[in-house]
This record gives C-alpha cells, structure tokens and sequence, in this order.
C-alpha cells in the first residue's frame, strides 16, 4: 500500500512575518486588506511571527489557523493552479 504524500504547507502560524512577506509579496496585501494586519510595515514584524502579529490585533488560535490556511491556499493556487 502506498503511503498518501503529504503536502508540506509554506506558512505556519510560526512563520516570521518578514518572511512572508519576502517569499510571498502578494500575501502582504492579503494579509493588510482581508485580515487587518497593517503591522507588516512595522520594524517589528521582522521578529514577529504571523501568529504573534495576528493575537496583537485580538486573533484567537482559531483565527489564526484560518489565516494560514487561507494563505496556504493562495500559494498553492498560485503556484499549480489548485485548491
């Protein structure tokens, strides 16, 4: 039997902020205008990771994980043209 490949997610709540941002461009503007977050343009959001910038604006765990599967989604779409 074959083992099912799991798919390995670029982000997690525990990716730096800068990182993203670096990685993704497009996510920045996700991540102002759907969620909110203008902290991106912050000197502290090199040493924050998305999870830590998210709860600063009053995100649960929940939230949070929404967020990056939401943004998962994005890049996998953009990146093979899939959901």
């Amino acid at each position: 039997m074959r083992k099912k490949k799991t798919k390995v997610k670029p982000i997690t709540a525990n990716t730096p902020l800068s990182e993203i941002v670096t990685k993704y461009p497009v996510l920045a503007q996700v991540l102002e205008e759907e969620f909110e977050l203008h902290c991106l343009n912050c000197p502290l959001s090199s040493l924050e990771t998305l999870a830590e910038g998210a709860r600063a604006h009053g995100y649960t765990d929940e939230d949070i994980a929404e967020i990056v599967d939401y943004l998962n989604r994005i890049i996998d779409y953009a990146e093979n043209g899939t959901q």
